[in-house]
């Protein structure tokens, strides 16, 4: 768990110090690494979702653990992975405009 928590605090760190250093910074550093921030919080919060592959689903597993003191079978996280990936699939088929917000985001900060 301790290793899966480690890969988000550090996206989030990653973020947190670009963030607040690149106020300091010329103006050719800013533009440069203010596509990395923002890619460092848009993994993080990707990374965070309780989707099994991804590191949130491997902290909620191991949380269902802790407090079952039973490890959960392949078929049941496989499940929920799927359970998860529709419920994003549909979500933004439900909220479209929150996919564009998102993409638009991305591609101008990187691009």
């Amino acid at each position: 768990m301790l290793i899966s928590a480690a890969g988000v605090l550090f996206n989030i760190a990653t973020f947190l110090i670009l963030y607040f250093s690149l106020p300091y910074m010329s103006y050719e550093w800013n533009d440069s690494l203010w596509p990395l921030a923002s890619l460092s919080l848009i993994v993080a919060v990707l990374n965070i979702l309780p989707i099994y592959p991804l590191d949130g689903g491997a902290i909620v597993f191991a949380l269902f653990e802790m407090i079952t003191g039973k490890k959960p079978s392949p078929k049941f996280t496989q499940a929920c992975g799927w359970i998860g990936f529709i419920f994003i699939v549909l979500f933004f088929w439900v909220f479209p405009e929150w996919m564009d917000g998102i993409l638009d985001f991305v591609f101008r900060k990187i691009f």
